[in-house]
């Protein structure tokens, strides 16, 4: 075992920089004897991913203790507040309903680890809770804002010397290894440091203790300790593959539909996978690439998609995987590697990330022989079949070897040419996997639907019936207008319905928590301007997301720094932020495709939070269910029994 001062460990980390679990948590838990966490979660895949540091902190008798929040809802601190129920009970609760939920594969391997650690007194767990600032602690209650949050690590050595950090990570695979996240260190040889890492070390000890007034911390109940106990393997050599370099990426768990997705697709070369969002489609998809360059078929991976904020998430996810690999190389915004990447691939593995615009540029910079020695993934694949597009990347993309499409909503509505042209080149769609079934699997989660009903103004009613007017004028004339047209006239005119505004009102006066972890999508910046004025009384603690010159804002939003996110359609596809839980819907199109991206926001799975419970808010017009008989009318009615079926579908029992 090493001593603290001879690890070359940094000031501070940043995991966009920084290989934070390589060069910082695996050598540590290598050379500690204790490691003392608090944390707003914690998720047993932590452990997995430091496996190669545990092992050894384990076998030389290291004990950790973890202090973790925990979510309760409503309901539960109602429980709580009239008797039914004490904290302990709904503790148990929560762990028992976790523990059933995992078991699959590694993910039941991840909670053997940690029951094993249990069971033999190398760890130690205890769940916190906020109290009620304006009681005293004997009079307490929990409190029903507010969560313990505290994110700070210390690790002590043989020698006692002691390092602590401090900043925005969970201890959970996503803080870990996907989020942008950054910390602090300090060291207590170091004078200057000496009094933060004694801060943290007694600041934890009262924690432990029940010692801080606005906090209560539960040992793990004795049912849920009983159940861990259980599940521990008599023997921790069953669990050595957690930390093999030989096996899978612990990050890169699959589940079944995932492995039989990548199994059609190895053999057909060619083709859609039609994933719900949420369903890991992109994980699918690396998996599908290390394949591929495992068994020598490809020499290159072009990854093709729509928008700058898609673009850089796949960027960073390569980096992640294949940094220190193959080259990894990006053609977006202001950084220009097409013209290196065909002089790279004649002599290594290359990987690059560019946009569609510029696709056709990389395949006419790149040798044909290259070209067919290529994997090309094109994500949210949909958007390929724009006619600009179409005409620049005709005949071109079949020269690709093998040729991966991916979406939750492949079919470009009212638009035959461009799904020609996508099926023609990338090949028809060859796997599916629905919402429903994701929710029936627990993949994703389930939801709650709160339909809010408006009646269309005599305005909307006039704008409404001057566009049908228009469009039988037009019928006879040498410029008539198109089915599709008349509908998005009069999708517009009800996507902008003033009369939506005090319903919503009404609503977020009884539900203002609905603000929290949530993206209102509206129209138009001037009629999100009229939604602010609605939020502002219940949450300042918002931005809007309408353009290039606010992604700062959906990075604040990502990393939870602020509640609510008011934004257009820039973000319905493809953009993976798991906290996720509230969608309000004042604009929705008669796109299946844009219902499915923007419901599918709120769906995916919260490592950080596993009882997540996605709430879908939808504004939807009583004349659409008045008249469902006329298409044209009927697109709310036919969004809303969609969502209300969705809202039934319920996760199979194990």
């Amino acid at each position: 075992m090493m001593d603290f001062e001879k690890l070359d460990l940094k000031e501070s980390y940043d995991s966009v920089e920084d290989k934070i679990v390589e060069e910082f948590l695996v050598p540590l838990l290598q050379n500690s004897r204790k490691y003392y966490r608090t944390t707003g979660y914690f998720a047993s895949s932590a452990l997995a991913i430091a496996a190669r540091g545990l092992f050894p902190f384990i076998e030389k008798g290291g004990h950790m203790k973890i202090i973790s929040g925990i979510v309760f809802n409503k309901k539960d601190i109602k429980a709580i507040r009239d008797g039914l129920l004490r904290p302990e009970e709904i503790i148990e609760k929560y762990i028992l309903k976790e523990l059933e939920s995992m078991k699959n594969g590694e993910i039941k391997d991840r909670v053997k680890l940690l029951a094993w650690m249990v069971a033999t007194n190398h760890l130690e767990i205890k769940i916190a809770l906020r109290l009620n600032p304006n009681l005293n602690y004997e009079d307490y209650e929990i409190s029903s804002f507010g969560l313990f949050h505290q994110k700070v690590g210390i690790f002590i050595d043989e020698q006692n010397k002691i390092i602590s950090f401090s900043g925005s990570i969970n201890e959970t695979k996503s803080g870990w290894v996907h989020n942008i996240e950054e910390f602090k260190v300090f060291k207590d040889w170091i004078d200057c440091e000496r009094k933060y890492v004694q801060s943290d070390l007694n600041k934890f000890h009262r924690y432990w203790d029940n010692k801080i007034s606005l906090a209560r911390t539960y040992t793990i109940p004795e049912a849920a300790k009983r159940k861990l106990i259980d599940l521990a393997p008599k023997d921790l050599e069953q669990l050595r593959h957690l930390d093999s370099d030989k096996k899978k990426r612990t990050d890169l768990i699959l589940w079944d539909h995932q492995e039989h997705a990548i199994k059609i697709f190895i053999e057909k070369k060619s083709g859609i996978l039609r994933m719900a969002p949420g369903t890991g489609k992109t994980i699918t998809a690396l998996t599908i690439m290390r394949t591929l360059i495992e068994e020598n078929k490809i020499r290159g991976i072009i990854i093709s998609t729509v928008g700058n904020d898609l673009l850089k998430q796949w960027y960073n996810l390569l980096l992640q995987e294949f940094r220190n690999k193959y080259k990894i190389l990006r053609h977006f915004e202001k950084y220009k590697d097409i013209q290196f990447f065909n002089e790279f691939i004649k002599n290594e593995i290359v990987i690059i990330a560019v946009s569609y615009q510029n696709l056709t540029k990389l395949i006419d910079a790149t040798d044909k022989d290259l070209i067919n020695k290529c994997l090309l993934i094109c994500d949210e694949v949909h958007n390929i079949g724009s006619e600009q597009k179409l005409n620049s990347l005709k005949g071109k993309i079949k020269q690709f070897s093998y040729k991966l499409g991916l979406s939750a909503t492949p079919i470009r509505p009212y638009d035959i040419e461009g799904n020609e042209f996508i099926f023609d080149e990338i090949g028809s769609e060859i796997f599916h996997y629905d919402m429903e079934n994701a929710i029936r699997d627990g993949i994703l989660s389930e939801l709650e639907y709160y339909p809010l009903f408006y009646n269309l103004s005599q305005q909307d009613k006039d704008g409404i019936r001057n566009s049908i007017t228009n469009f039988h004028a037009r019928k006879k004339t040498e410029n008539p207008m198109s089915d599709t047209e008349l509908y998005r006239r009069i999708a517009n005119t009800k996507k902008l319905s003033m009369n939506k505004l005090p319903i919503f009102k009404e609503f977020l006066e009884k539900n203002s928590q609905i603000l929290k972890k949530c993206i209102i999508f509206v129209q138009t910046k001037d009629y999100g301007l009229d939604v602010q004025k609605i939020v502002l009384p219940h949450d300042d603690n918002f931005r809007t997301y309408y353009s290039e010159d606010q992604e700062e804002n959906l990075d604040l939003f990502r990393k939870k720094q602020i509640d609510c996110l008011i934004t257009c359609r820039k973000i319905a596809e493809g953009i993976d932020i798991r906290s996720i839980e509230n969608i309000v819907l004042f604009s929705s199109s008669r796109s299946d495709g844009e219902i499915i991206q923007r419901v599918g926001r709120s769906l995916r799975k919260d490592p950080d939070n596993p009882n997540k419970r996605a709430h879908i808010v939808d504004l939807v017009c009583q004349d659409d269910l008045k008249k469902p008989d006329k298409e044209y009318e009927a697109s709310d009615l036919k969004r809303f029994k969609w969502l209300q079926e969705l809202s039934l579908v319920r996760r199979k029992k194990a």
